[in-house]
């Protein structure tokens, strides 16, 4: 049997020889809940917006993994957000796209025993609006991203789905709603087995290919709508967690104070993919005066001959 180089690397996070992440510098808060980001390859203007808003709304425990952590990590003290840096042992690693989940379930375990609520949460196009955790989840919340459209009609995650696990388990779910992976909360138990059940499901794939496959998205849809995770809800769009990326720009709005309000007003307490409608955007940027921090360039994947053909040859496995 071929030797699988994701689940070498899988086994060694989950038995303790793959160092867990580690602390930039000393902790800035304790409590009971975390909001837990990624930001592989962003500079602080692409992180201003998240830490800055939260902090608004939210004074508990907050990190962010980072690989550019001279850059970053300034930032992050200021607003009292743990500045996280993910091992990064030589040989094989997986798309950071896939890696980043492997990164929380480690310093979950390893650096925040106390918290008991997790916000696992994408940066660049999140901001917050009132306290994430307020009331507390019962259960991991997963949170449809684009009614009424189903995964049929949201094509692009029914094709990582067949990527993922076939075509046959694609067309069986093909009629359930999407549901978003970059924004998902619940109690830590049900959260670290929801980690696990996603990186064992992105082990039958390849995850080498940057952007043109979420094997994350595919593995979150599945866990929902087979109903992997106990006590675990699907929900409508636009309650405390809103994905506008493919919302009707006319059914969106800002009030005076600058929150984004979104069908029949409501406001939401975290707005995900702002960054698809100019006007929002520009909005949030303003008012979290994300133009005061050092313009840097986001690391972007490597590209050329050898890049294009990591895209189209399967990873080891």
């Amino acid at each position: 049997m071929a030797r699988s180089a994701f689940l070498s690397w899988l086994a060694a996070g989950l038995d303790g020889s793959r160092p867990a992440p580690r602390r930039g510098h000393p902790a800035r808060r304790g409590g009971a809940t975390l909001v837990l980001g990624a930001a592989s390859g962003y500079g602080p203007r692409q992180v201003k917006a998240f830490v800055a808003s939260l902090r608004s709304v939210h004074d508990g425990p907050a990190a962010i993994l980072t690989d550019r952590p001279e850059a970053l990590g300034p930032l992050l003290e200021r607003f009292s957000v743990d500045c996280l840096l993910p091992a990064v042992p030589p040989g094989y690693a997986p798309h950071p796209g896939s890696a980043r989940f492997l990164d929380a379930l480690q310093a979950i375990e390893a650096l925040y025993q106390d918290a008991g609520t997790i916000l696992l949460s994408d940066v660049r196009d999140v901001v917050f609006q009132a306290d994430p955790f307020a009331p507390p989840p019962a259960g991991v919340e997963f949170t449809i991203e684009a009614e009424p459209r189903t995964l049929a009609e949201h094509g692009a995650n029914l094709r990582w789905i067949a990527a993922l696990a076939g075509a046959g388990v694609a067309r069986s779910v093909a009629g359930a709603p999407c549901v978003c992976s970059g924004t998902i909360l619940g109690p830590r138990d049900d959260m670290l087995r929801l980690i696990r059940q996603m990186m064992l499901l992105m082990a039958v794939p390849r995850s080498a290919v940057p952007a043109a496959f979420g094997a994350d998205q595919a593995a979150v849809n599945l866990i929902a709508h087979w109903r992997l995770l106990g006590g675990a809800a699907v929900l409508p769009n636009h309650g405390r967690i809103a994905t506008i990326g493919m919302t009707d720009p006319a059914a969106l709005s800002l009030d005076p104070g600058g929150l984004i309000r979104g069908p029949g007003g409501r406001v939401s307490a975290i707005v995900h993919q702002y960054d698809r409608h100019p006007v929002l955007q520009a909005s949030v940027e303003a008012r979290w005066e994300v133009a005061a921090e050092p313009e840097l360039p986001m690391a972007r994947p490597p590209r050329g001959p050898l890049a294009s053909v990591a895209k189209r040859v399967p990873e080891l496995r």
